[in-house]
Protein backbone atom coordinates (compact mmCIF):
# COMPACT_ATOMS: atom_id res chain seq x y z
CA UNK A 1 0.00 0.00 0.00
CA UNK A 2 2.95 3.14 0.64
CA UNK A 3 4.37 1.85 -2.64
CA UNK A 4 1.55 2.54 -4.25
CA UNK A 5 0.61 5.37 -2.50
CA UNK A 6 4.13 7.33 -3.15
CA UNK A 7 3.68 6.26 -6.82
CA UNK A 8 0.74 8.06 -7.05
CA UNK A 9 1.89 11.03 -5.07
CA UNK A 10 5.93 10.83 -6.70
CA UNK A 11 4.81 13.56 -9.84
CA UNK A 12 1.61 14.57 -8.85
CA UNK A 13 1.12 16.52 -5.52
CA UNK A 14 -2.65 17.16 -4.58
CA UNK A 15 -4.52 19.56 -2.66
CA UNK A 16 -7.47 18.16 -0.47
CA UNK A 17 -9.49 18.47 2.30
CA UNK A 18 -8.39 16.62 5.73
CA UNK A 19 -9.70 16.49 8.83
CA UNK A 20 -8.19 16.47 12.82
CA UNK A 21 -7.73 13.51 14.32
CA UNK A 22 -5.09 14.59 16.78
CA UNK A 23 -3.27 17.47 17.97
CA UNK A 24 0.10 17.63 19.86
CA UNK A 25 -0.41 19.80 22.88
CA UNK A 26 2.67 18.34 25.02
CA UNK A 27 4.78 21.52 26.41
CA UNK A 28 7.72 21.72 24.06
CA UNK A 29 7.30 19.10 21.64
CA UNK A 30 7.12 20.43 18.23
CA UNK A 31 3.75 21.76 17.01
CA UNK A 32 2.23 19.43 14.92
CA UNK A 33 -1.48 17.26 14.05
CA UNK A 34 -2.81 14.38 12.88
CA UNK A 35 -4.52 14.16 9.90
CA UNK A 36 -6.80 11.85 7.62
CA UNK A 37 -6.90 12.15 3.82
CA UNK A 38 -10.48 11.03 3.32
CA UNK A 39 -10.37 10.90 -0.58
CA UNK A 40 -6.88 8.95 -0.40
CA UNK A 41 -7.54 6.86 2.73
CA UNK A 42 -4.06 7.69 3.94
CA UNK A 43 -3.37 9.54 7.37
CA UNK A 44 0.01 11.64 8.31
CA UNK A 45 1.22 14.05 10.88
CA UNK A 46 1.91 17.50 9.35
CA UNK A 47 4.44 19.83 11.27
CA UNK A 48 2.69 23.25 12.01
CA UNK A 49 5.39 26.04 10.82
CA UNK A 50 6.47 27.55 14.24
CA UNK A 51 8.52 27.10 16.99
CA UNK A 52 7.68 25.24 20.03
CA UNK A 53 8.78 28.25 22.53
CA UNK A 54 7.21 30.87 20.48
CA UNK A 55 5.48 33.16 23.00
CA UNK A 56 2.10 33.35 20.27
CA UNK A 57 1.44 29.49 20.75
CA UNK A 58 -1.16 28.36 23.56
CA UNK A 59 -2.18 24.61 23.75
CA UNK A 60 -5.17 23.72 25.84
CA UNK A 61 -4.83 19.84 26.17
CA UNK A 62 -8.31 19.45 27.40
CA UNK A 63 -9.79 20.84 24.58
CA UNK A 64 -7.27 18.94 22.40
CA UNK A 65 -6.31 22.22 20.79
CA UNK A 66 -4.00 24.90 19.67
CA UNK A 67 -4.20 28.29 19.35
CA UNK A 68 -2.00 30.62 17.34
CA UNK A 69 -1.60 34.60 18.17
CA UNK A 70 -4.88 34.35 19.50
CA UNK A 71 -6.27 34.13 15.71
CA UNK A 72 -5.82 30.68 14.48
CA UNK A 73 -6.88 27.53 16.54
CA UNK A 74 -6.86 24.17 15.29
CA UNK A 75 -8.60 21.13 17.13
CA UNK A 76 -9.94 17.61 16.59
CA UNK A 77 -12.08 17.40 13.84
CA UNK A 78 -11.45 20.05 12.30
CA UNK A 79 -11.62 20.63 8.39
CA UNK A 80 -8.05 21.56 7.36
CA UNK A 81 -6.70 22.06 3.47
CA UNK A 82 -3.51 20.21 2.78
CA UNK A 83 -0.77 19.42 0.12
CA UNK A 84 0.33 15.80 -0.25
CA UNK A 85 3.04 15.17 -2.42
CA UNK A 86 6.35 12.84 -2.01
CA UNK A 87 10.36 13.89 -1.18
CA UNK A 88 13.14 12.48 -2.48
CA UNK A 89 15.33 12.20 1.09
CA UNK A 90 18.13 10.34 -0.70
CA UNK A 91 19.12 8.67 -3.84
CA UNK A 92 15.89 6.29 -3.86
CA UNK A 93 14.50 7.09 -0.82
CA UNK A 94 11.53 8.81 -0.89
CA UNK A 95 9.08 10.04 1.92
CA UNK A 96 4.86 11.11 1.74
CA UNK A 97 4.99 14.51 3.06
CA UNK A 98 1.21 15.98 4.33
CA UNK A 99 1.66 20.04 4.40
CA UNK A 100 -0.53 22.34 5.89
CA UNK A 101 -2.03 24.89 3.25
CA UNK A 102 -5.07 26.30 5.23
CA UNK A 103 -5.44 27.73 8.26
CA UNK A 104 -1.96 29.26 7.45
CA UNK A 105 0.47 30.30 9.52
CA UNK A 106 2.12 32.50 7.27
CA UNK A 107 2.32 36.28 7.57
CA UNK A 108 -0.20 37.95 5.50
CA UNK A 109 1.74 38.74 3.34
CA UNK A 110 3.04 35.52 2.43
CA UNK A 111 -0.25 33.94 1.88
CA UNK A 112 -0.45 36.22 -1.37
CA UNK A 113 1.89 34.06 -2.76
CA UNK A 114 0.92 31.45 -5.57
CA UNK A 115 1.56 28.28 -4.31
CA UNK A 116 3.28 25.63 -6.56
Amino acid sequence: MQLHTLILFADNAQEEDAYVLDVETAEKSEPSIRVMVPQYGIEGQVKLPISSNDIRLTRLSKENKIVYDEKISIQVFDKVRVKVWVKEAQAHQRELVIDLLQPSFLPESSNKRKRI
